[in-house]
């Protein structure tokens, strides 16, 4: 990243220069950061999450605070300031669990079909990438850096429910897993849809109020020049409704390491978004590009769900289903 970063700012300081230096500040950190937090709830050790939760906002609320001052260099101070709030987690966690980050694993056998498992996962983010990432570039190239920071300003909205659902995706696949080697796809399922509801309970009642107040909450939270971009909040609300719709299935797809799926419904759902965004962007700028996220997370729920209850036979996982 920071070579690329360096190669944009070779080829013409600017704006995007900036913003892939920034994101070469936070990779390390927020990867650090994200495989501790995962570490912590494989290990059972729930109680030093609130701490880790806690550090990472003293810190990132404090430095977001000197951002508000305006002073010299502001503009990296939301960078620098995630990247702290990473760092003093990774440190807490170290801390609590007395483990290094990298050690010596113990000696470790993987299944026959964890290589081809891990691959098609691979595979499967990167597709997911082309809607999730891919979008933004769409909406950066064609309407400008305005736009683009009216795309991730509004998006802000919907933050709450992104928190729900990553809360829920880090335990849903430990207990979908736990339930399809005990009983079968029955079981799972019903974990999955508990999962479903839960989020669907907690998240409804926001969005409905995220809906019906969307300028009075984006002129509060944002400021008064989003008070008029209510279009692109309702479209917000719309993907993360589909969101939460989308996890548990796509979990179910993991569960039963249906890889190479759940890579050819991205490449699909992608394919949607991105051509969405190239039509719907030079008419509507970040709403076009918000319904095109839209659109691509409504193909990618489709697909998930033709494949997860289109092809249950199997009662234990397998790479495509295969015992």
């Amino acid at each position: 990243m920071g070579l690329v970063a360096l190669a944009a700012y070779l080829a013409g300081p600017g704006w995007l220069a900036r913003s892939l230096a920034a994101a070469a500040l936070l990779i390390g950190p927020m990867f650090l950061f994200e495989f501790c937090r995962r570490s912590a709830i494989q290990e059972q050790a729930f109680w030093m999450l609130p701490m880790m939760s806690g550090a990472y906002a003293v810190i990132g609320v404090a430095v977001a605070a000197l951002a508000v001052l305006e002073v010299a260099g502001s503009e990296w101070l939301p960078a620098i300031g995630m990247s702290l709030a990473c760092a003093a987690a990774v440190v807490v966690y170290l801390a609590g669990s007395r483990k290094p980050i990298v050690h010596r694993p113990r000696a470790w056998t993987p299944a026959a079909d964890y290589r081809q498992f891990v691959s098609w996962s691979a595979a499967g983010h990167l597709a997911f990438s082309g809607y999730f990432f891919g979008v933004q570039s769409v909406l950066a190239a064609l309407a400008g850096p305005r736009a683009l920071g009216v795309y991730f300003a509004c998006r802000i909205l919907i933050q709450p429910v992104n928190t729900l659902i990553n809360a829920m995706d880090s335990v849903d696949k430990p207990r979908a897993a736990s339930a399809l080697q005990a009983t079968g796809n029955s079981a799972m399922r019903g974990v999955l849809l508990r999962s479903g509801m839960a989020m669907l309970v907690a998240a409804l009642p926001y969005l409905v109020v995220l809906v019906l107040f969307a300028s009075t909450l984006a002129h509060w939270v944002l400021g008064p020049q989003y008070a008029s971009e209510k279009a692109t909040v309702w479209a917000w609300a719309a993907v993360a409704l589909l969101m939460v719709l989308l996890q548990p299935v796509e979990s179910g797809l993991y569960v039963l390491r249906r890889g190479r799926a759940l890579f050819v419904n991205r490449v699909c759902a992608s394919v949607v978004g991105l051509a969405s965004a190239a039509m719907l962007v030079p008419l509507w700028g970040p709403t076009g590009a918000t319904a095109a996220m839209a659109l691509a997370l409504s193909a990618a729920l489709l697909l998930g769900c033709v494949t997860l209850f289109g092809r249950s036979g199997s009662s234990k996982p397998g790479i495509e289903g295969r015992p």
